[in-house]
């Protein structure tokens, strides 16, 4: 297009031919300036833009074509493509139409596209979709790179997409913030010791987590929930009783994760004790002249490291965790069946896959790290304070002993919590997924002594709330939609909590007697449930 046609050779110029001379003889980087095409896009290189070839074809599509084409495609939708409404004669036939579909899908051009036809009310719509050409693939690919840092950063997927243009379709899952590994919130739920001992997060000093009055505090009998008489006690004996039950149904999960737990703590201890031993000086004293600098040093060589310990703790309890989650989703799906009249083991299966399922098992995974976080943290305070008074080695060493002797105690109430949580939430999704309509507080009558629950239970025993709308804590402000799930520890940690399926036109006298023909299914039921098969399988 630049060099013309035809060869030609000038015999003799006069002065428009001259005139033509100069302006052929134009340097090819103007014309193309002259244009809006970058030299080097249409294979002119010289040592100044050849290095910057690619850079240049992929500006001049994305800020040159990509834009035209967009405004054509807008323009063609508007002009040509709305005169066909109501028109299916010419549209494109259903074969050819979901390929089609399945692959401008993942198209975010196609998209927007789509979007704005329908903002118009536009049946018909129109794109330019260049992402076969390489040059476009390589800015995509930048722009990819660019998503997986913000949400390394804990941005929404979905946000990130809709900010840089990527080109992928929106997840169901992709609207929710998350923590960024590494990092906690400054008010976020830990296993800190509260202000009532350093026992149990939950209970006063002294008190036997396991002892069913719970204590001083937690001295709730069943005259708080029952109005009195006969008929009341005889209602909370039930459901006591359906308690037990599903409080047996998880008791082997919570024994397994807590010697994971302990054993977990117990190894911790070791490789710490083991840093003392090599990086302590040998004489007592020798760390008073010690500048803070050198004291922060000292102690960052005692710490394990955080990265290495929450991979042990998640190979050791994650595994636990979404067995929990397999369990609850399963009771509830087995619930639901058992409602609807069909037999044992016809119910149908729990989906852990489901994206919002998928997504609360991450995040209670990624809460579990906040374990060893804790514990890091009051190890590294300790030590300062030890290093600041000038203490021996031998104290040195018996503050590193203290911290993991109470770390080792809170084990329990981490797999209860923990545990209990994980099914507890799985119940709920399980709910979901079964098109279970009601839902009642099932109030614990062990672990805790919250009057708070005994009411809530009481409550909503009466009136059973919608499955999707969250249970107001009575007498707080706190909600949640299950058991453990407020965000509070004073709420949520060591709470035995839990919640049943319920009807419209069920009495809680049939949802008690339902229950009460199957009980809930237990882990060690469901295992030799999904053993089943396989056994049949051989046997064939």
């Amino acid at each position: 297009m630049f060099e013309g046609g035809a060869e030609w050779q000038t015999i003799g110029s006069d002065f428009k031919d001259m005139e033509f001379s100069v302006l052929k003889g134009m340097a090819r980087e103007e014309i193309c300036a002259a244009y809006g095409v970058p030299p080097a896009v249409t294979g002119f290189y010289d040592d100044s833009n050849y290095a910057h070839a690619d850079a240049a074809e992929e500006a001049f599509w994305t800020r040159t074509i990509l834009p035209r084409a967009e405004w054509i495609a807008e323009e063609w939708t508007r002009g040509v493509l709305a005169r066909f409404r109501g028109d299916r004669s010419r549209s494109v036939n259903q074969c050819q139409h979901r390929p089609m579909l399945a692959t401008a899908a993942r198209s975010r051009t196609f998209v927007n596209a789509k979007q704005r036809a329908a903002a118009q009310g536009l049946p018909f719509y129109g794109w330019m979709d260049a992402g076969g050409v390489e040059a476009v693939q390589r800015v995509q690919l930048a722009v990819v790179d660019q998503v997986a840092k913000w949400c390394g950063l804990g941005v929404p997927l979905n946000d990130a997409l809709r900010a840089t243009n990527a080109p992928f379709p929106e997840v169901p899952w992709g609207d929710t913030w998350h923590r960024p590994a590494g990092l906690m919130d400054v008010q976020a739920d830990t296993y800190d010791d509260p202000p009532s001992g350093p026992d149990d997060p939950d209970l006063p000093p002294g008190t036997d987590p396991d002892d069913p009055s719970g204590g001083e505090r937690g001295r709730v009998s069943p005259r708080d929930i029952s109005g009195g008489g006969m008929e009341a006690k005889a209602t909370d004996a039930a459901l006591a009783k359906l308690w037990g039950l599903w409080r047996a149904s998880w008791a082997g999960l919570e024994a397994t994760t807590r010697k994971k737990v302990r054993r977990h703590f117990h190894e911790l201890r070791v490789e710490t004790l083991r840093r003392a031993d090599a990086a302590l000086p040998k004489v007592d004293g020798a760390t008073r002249g010690y500048t803070p600098e050198q004291r922060r040093d000292i102690v960052a060589q005692l710490l394990f490291e955080i990265g290495v310990a929450n991979g042990q703790l998640e190979v050791r309890v994650v595994p636990l965790i979404r067995e929990a989650y397999r369990l609850g989703g399963a009771q509830s799906m087995e619930e639901a069946a058992q409602a609807e009249g069909r037999e044992e083991g016809e119910a149908d299966p729990f989906n852990l896959s489901d994206p919002g399922v998928a997504s609360k098992l991450r995040r209670r995974n990624i809460k579990l790290l906040d374990v060893n976080r804790t514990v890091r943290r009051k190890l590294a305070k300790s030590l300062a304070e030890g290093f600041a008074a000038g203490e021996s080695r031998q104290q040195i060493v018996e503050r590193i002993k203290h911290q993991f002797n109470l770390a080792h105690r809170r084990a329990e109430s981490i797999a209860r919590t923990e545990i209990g949580a994980a099914v507890e939430e799985a119940r709920h999704e399980g709910r979901l997924q079964a098109g279970v309509p009601l839902k009642s507080w099932l109030w614990s009558r062990k672990e805790t002594g919250r009057p708070e629950h005994a009411a809530t239970e009481r409550a909503t025993m009466a009136e059973p709330i919608p499955v999707e709308e969250r249970f107001t804590i009575a007498g707080t402000d706190a909600a949640c939609l299950h058991p453990r799930g407020t965000g509070r520890p004073e709420q949520d940690i060591n709470c035995g909590c839990s919640t049943i399926s319920r009807y419209p036109e069920d009495s809680l006298k049939a949802v008690l007697r339902r229950y009460a023909e199957r009980g809930f299914l237990t882990y060690e039921r469901m295992l030799e449930r999904d053993a089943a098969p396989d056994a049949q399988r051989e046997a064939a």
